[in-house]
């Protein structure tokens, strides 16, 4: 999940991501990126100390 959509934006944006677009689209073919709002769960939570 990442951090906030300005920061998707920004990794999107970056030339190393330009470099590897044709990469990245043969590995997630068939793949969705649904935006999740408000995500909660075990998953999600910090590890315990």
């Amino acid at each position: 999940m990442y951090p906030s959509r300005s920061a998707m934006m920004e990794m999107m944006q970056a030339s190393r991501m330009r470099e590897i677009a044709v990469h990245r689209a043969a590995g997630l073919a068939g793949q969705l990126n649904i935006e999740t709002v408000g995500a909660r769960g075990m998953w999600l939570e910090p590890a315990a100390s």
